[in-house]
């Protein structure tokens, strides 16, 4: 299974700790539903996701989310890139409390990604961008579109830093914060 996060328990606890009291949790890059089921603990939470769908076990990890959380997790299948934009379209005054971004790692995709969910956040709304990684020794190549979006929207003024981990000794990590209005 592609890289996930319950294999990390700092950044699952990290997690944990922005999504408490959310309601309304969008996510790109649904792979095998560990940060979905992570979210979905928080009693009343529904999680909306959207995953490109190359993975043969999307579909079993959907169902076994199905069968814990019924009826507060949504699946969109599809690129991003156009799936994210559709959605906006059909429900231009929705609103998240909380969004992680975790798709694509090329800069275009994690940058179109940045760019069409910052129309469903309000000043409130938690942003995280998962495959950040600041210390040159721990980057890999699928950190560096995440991690230039990250860097070029706090230099142009369009989000503001809340936070930054990394974990290692394996190369993840996320930064977290706020769009500014």
């Amino acid at each position: 299974m592609e890289g996930n996060i319950s294999n990390i328990k700092r950044q699952m606890d990290l997690l944990s700790e922005l999504s408490t009291g959310c309601l309304n949790i969008l996510e790109i890059g649904f792979n095998g539903g560990h940060s979905a089921s992570l979210f979905l603990k928080n009693k009343g939470c529904h999680v909306l996701s959207f995953d490109i769908g190359h993975h043969g076990y999307i579909e079993k990890a959907k169902k076994s989310i199905d069968s814990k959380f019924p009826e507060r997790h949504n699946l969109i299948i599809g690129d991003s890139r156009i799936t994210v934009p559709r959605y906006v379209e059909k429900n231009p005054n929705k609103k998240f409390d909380l969004i992680f971004i975790d798709g694509g790692h090329e800069y275009e995709v994690a940058r179109a990604d940045f760019v069409n969910c910052r129309k469903m956040a309000n000043e409130k709304t938690i942003l995280v961008m998962d495959d950040t990684v600041y210390k040159l020794r721990h980057r890999k190549k699928f950190h560096l579109g995440p991690t230039r979006v990250w860097e070029d929207a706090l230099r142009d003024g369009e989000v503001v830093e809340s936070g930054r981990a990394e974990f290692p000794p394996r190369p993840r990590g996320m930064s977290w914060g706020k769009f500014k209005s």
